[in-house]
């Protein structure tokens, strides 16, 4: 057939009951390492060697807070839940919620990040 182009379609592909647990998991886990953990022993030994947050870095830290209840509602509603194409359409938009969700949340850790590294350049009371 020239002149033809072959189309494939690409079957909606749903994961498993198995791999949206996984998801949900690490998902979780993320979020309480950073905000249980990481957050709160970074924000300690900064405050120990004489550091004090700023405006910035409030907001920075409200703002990732923010983003941690969105993303434990996915998690309450899709853990040890099994999709089917009946009900696919939510999911569609709640996964595409968290991948949004997460490019903000880890843009505006990378700029916590740096915030407080640049700080550090800078000894308390200079």
């Amino acid at each position: 057939m020239q002149g033809s182009r072959l189309v494939r379609h690409q079957k909606h592909c749903l994961p498993t009951e198995a791999e949206l647990n996984r998801f949900c998991e690490t998902l979780v886990d993320y979020i309480s390492a950073g905000h249980f953990k990481i957050y709160d022993m970074v924000m300690a030994r900064w405050k120990a060697t004489g550091f004090s947050t700023n405006e910035e870095i409030d907001n920075l830290y409200f703002h990732i807070i923010e983003t941690t209840e969105p993303l434990l509602n996915f998690n309450d509603k899709y853990s040890n839940f099994e999709l089917d194409e009946d009900n696919s359409a939510d999911f569609d938009e709640d996964i595409s919620s968290v991948g949004e969700i997460m490019e903000s949340r880890f843009e505006k850790e990378d700029m916590l990040i740096q915030l407080i590294a640049d700080s550090l350049a800078i000894p308390p009371g200079a």
